[in-house]
């Protein structure tokens, strides 16, 4: 598997290994491999990527929950929460689970470029849920002002991080989408290793799902 800093899963094809060029390999299974990488990142589906590869279920989860801690840091640096509690912690991480099962995305073509090279576009319908964040903090911020005013650093940032991840939980069930954006990826055959595997532009797929620049 080829994990990055995110922790998106991105498995090498092991029922194709050996395979001297794609000619074996069809545009409906590259599109099915794909399908089962995004499926496993976003929905926790791990069935069908755990048969494609030679790793287990619970290490593919491991590599899931790098994915979600990784949401949950982006998160804490993104509203300044500040010495969050463990408990808040595993709030956020149970949160973001629940976040990334709204994915919305469609791969919606697959190209064969050459023999060993595939082409795939995949629609991505971003989640808008920090923008509403962001203006449920907003309009919460002069009442904050007022039951926060003559508080010790401490105390104050002991109220905005409860604010924080209370905002949080209470607007998953509001979650709406922005209008698609489309993501070309491409999975090709390496020589080295013998494996199929996905580039690196598989994260953009990841930067648009919960989308923070709005």
């Amino acid at each position: 598997m080829k994990l990055k800093m995110a922790g998106l899963v991105i498995a090498c094809m092991t029922l194709f290994v050996g395979c001297n060029s794609s000619q074996s390999v069809t545009a409906e299974q590259i599109t099915e491999f794909v399908q089962a990488n995004i499926d496993s990142d976003y929905l926790r589906e791990h069935t069908a990527i755990q048969e494609l590869t030679t790793q287990s279920i619970e290490h593919i989860d491991e590599l899931y929950m790098q994915g979600i801690r990784y949401d949950v840091e982006k998160y804490i640096n993104y509203t300044g929460i500040g010495n969050i509690t463990a408990e808040q912690v595993d709030i956020l991480l149970e949160t973001f689970v629940e976040i990334n099962k709204k994915a919305k995305y469609t791969i919606e073509q697959t190209t064969e470029i050459s023999d060993d090279l595939f082409r795939l576009v995949v629609e991505v319908e971003p989640m808008n849920i920090i923008k509403i964040v962001t203006d449920d903090r907003d309009a919460r911020f002069a009442d904050f002002g007022i039951q926060t005013a003559g508080m010790s650093d401490i105390e104050f940032n002991m109220l905005w991080n409860e604010l924080m991840v209370e905002i949080l939980v209470d607007n998953v069930d509001k979650i709406g989408y922005y209008e698609p954006v489309e993501v070309i990826i491409e999975v090709f055959y390496n020589e080295e290793t013998g494996y199929y595997v996905i580039s690196d532009e598989y994260y953009d797929i990841y930067d648009n799902i919960i989308k923070y620049d709005f």
